[in-house]
């Protein structure tokens, strides 16, 4: 028979640059920024607590501990404290506590009825 014999292009050698390769990976996009240095421990912006898991907030990642994280995203706003007085109020109409820590007012919601 035969001598077989290369398929595809003579075996002869152009002199021209090889070709750049058609698929070429795609970089990858540049990662965000990190967020602001906070200064002294974390606490969250909330309830003030420096422990537990941390969750994104209204200021970004690491904003709001878990459990106030839940509550933003869900859709409820932090208790306002009140300027003149210092102290959180009870919403419910005709109460008029106040008290020094959103964890007393959270506990006196639950048994409030004005």
């Amino acid at each position: 028979g035969r001598p077989s014999r290369p398929r595809g292009r003579s075996p002869q050698r152009s002199s021209a640059p090889p070709k750049k390769p058609r698929n070429r990976k795609r970089k990858a996009p540049a990662p965000p920024p990190p967020p602001p240095a906070r200064t002294g421990p974390w606490a969250c912006d909330w309830c003030k607590t420096g422990e537990g898991e941390r969750g994104r907030g209204p200021k970004g990642a690491d904003a709001l501990c878990a459990t106030c994280a839940a509550k933003y995203a869900a859709g409820d706003v932090p208790p306002v404290r009140d300027p003149a007085t210092g102290r959180f109020h009870c919403a419910v109409e005709g109460c008029g506590a106040e008290f020094e820590t959103t964890g007393a007012l959270k506990s006196h919601r639950r048994f409030c009825d004005g």
